[in-house]
């Protein structure tokens, strides 16, 4: 039975809502770094805390599609000169966001990133609870960036990756800390998945999912609002989390794959 895992802490990056997101990332970071890595590290900083205490011994980070402007900009520089820059392809690497984020806030145990398309939150969540108790507590990382070479190539995805990555997708960078002991009151998540689909109803695939994993729920089903993007299922569960309403599922699915996954979210007694 996979195990609750405590949310201490949780902050959600949205460019889109907040111009200022920024703000909170180092002068020198904004000057180098990749844009992903500057919004994983401004959520990141949203749940760490200043003066060390509950400091995370590991990362796990979850993406879709990793650092797609340094990949742009690597390819870029083979086509038109043959030759990549070094520091575009060390940045386009998906795992470097993960490693940058222990670097930055010295993190010194494990660090790995999930990349599942729409259940890369999910896959994040069980990669999480694999972890041994000693590399607790943990930040969870899930960001995507979108940019606009994305519009131009939508027109020739396959029709289903079109319907799952609709013209209002949202990029962002969503933390959380998580523990592996919660205490009366706190929120806590699980997940279960992802299992393959026959792509036919993915939706009733992860209600299935949640009739066999959480006997008798009762709670909110999320699907269709949290499996518009890539990181929307991140996201949603921060909704959850602030509503503070009572359990919820969040359901996602990913075309490329064709798996389908579900996150829990409860409140301890």
């Amino acid at each position: 039975m996979k195990r609750y895992l405590a949310v201490k802490k949780h902050h959600c990056v949205s460019p889109a809502r907040d111009p200022s997101w920024s703000d909170a990332v180092p002068p020198a970071m904004k000057r180098r770094d990749a844009r992903i890595w500057r919004m994983a590290y401004a959520a990141a900083a949203g749940v760490v805390a200043d003066d060390g205490t509950c400091q995370p011994r590991a990362v796990i980070a979850g993406t879709a599609l990793g650092a797609l402007e340094e990949t742009r900009l690597f390819l870029d520089g083979v086509f038109t000169d043959g030759l990549g820059s070094p520091r575009n392809f060390i940045a386009s690497v998906h795992n470097s966001i993960a490693g940058k984020l222990a670097l930055e806030f010295k993190i010194g145990g494990p660090n790995l990133t999930i990349c599942d398309s729409h259940n890369s939150f999910a896959s994040a969540l069980i990669a999480a609870d694999l972890l041994n108790d000693v590399d607790f507590p943990v930040l969870l990382c899930i960001v995507d960036e979108r940019l606009p070479l994305l519009d131009d190539l939508q027109p020739y995805f396959t029709r289903r990756c079109r319907s799952f990555c609709i013209d209002q997708w949202e990029e962002a960078a969503v933390a959380f800390l998580i523990t592996n002991a919660p205490s009366a009151g706190d929120a806590a998540m699980r997940a279960f998945g992802p299992v393959l689909t026959e792509r036919h109803d993915p939706e009733s695939i992860c209600r299935k999912l949640t009739e066999a994993n959480v006997p008798g729920f009762t709670g909110e089903f999320h699907f269709n609002g949290s499996s518009t993007s890539f990181v929307q299922p991140a996201i949603t569960a921060v909704n959850v989390l602030k509503q503070g309403n009572g359990p919820a599922v969040i359901g996602s699915f990913s075309p490329t794959s064709g798996a389908a996954a579900i996150v829990e979210i409860m409140q301890t007694t």
